[in-house]
């Protein structure tokens, strides 16, 4: 899986290519994304159109329901342990108890294995600035796809940018910078004896 860095000067993010993100097939749908980082007190969040082929349309939601139907069913099970310890203080046999409690605990750990492939493997953030996102775990396919469209952008936004702070005028060279500037740089001072400019 790749990491590519998409641009966003306004919180969001549009026009990307017609690519699947996760595999890198053709796009069927475009998600609306919100993408949340939180590496201070203060979370930034960035809405990404995220181009999602027919089988991971549901790339995000499938990911939720699988972690969070998984914590309900370890804490329904979690209930076995505390009956069986419960009748083996009444004269049970102590290791029932015991087996379900060592069982809970293994299913315990591999759910937390669970959570971390899952997290591991969707596409996620792990940066977000006030010009760029940059998202992990998306496809080769996509992230060639994306920098190949790249070129056009920069050079979209060095005219733009251009034509913003210049007014499409050139700039004053550092000659004429200088004779704008109050200051010494600028006096004129004269040497008395000679007349000449210092």
């Amino acid at each position: 899986m790749a990491s590519v860095r998409l641009k966003s000067y306004d919180g969001e993010v549009h026009d990307l290519p017609d690519v699947c993100m996760k595999c890198g097939a053709p796009s069927a749908v475009r998600k609306n994304k919100t993408f949340s980082w939180c590496p201070w007190i203060i979370p930034k969040r960035c809405d990404v159109e995220a181009p999602l082929c027919e089988r991971h349309k549901n790339h995000w939601l499938m990911r939720q329901l699988l972690v969070l139907l998984s914590m309900l069913g370890l804490f329904a099970l979690g209930v076995v342990p505390i009956i069986a310890a419960a009748a083996a203080d009444r004269g049970g046999d102590k290791r029932y108890a015991w087996a379900c409690l060592v069982g809970w605990v293994a299913l315990f750990l591999g759910w937390i294995i669970l959570v971390v492939v899952a997290t591991a493997t969707t596409i996620r953030t792990n940066e977000i600035t006030d010009t760029y996102i940059r998202l992990v775990s998306v496809s080769e396919e996509f992230a060639a796809a994306y920098k190949e469209k790249l070129p056009d952008v920069r050079g979209l936004l060095d005219r733009v940018a251009r034509e913003r702070w210049n007014d499409g005028e050139r700039r004053a060279d550092k000659k004429d910078e200088k004779t704008l500037l109050p200051g010494p740089a600028t006096w004129d001072i004269k040497d008395k004896r000679t007349g000449e400019s210092c």
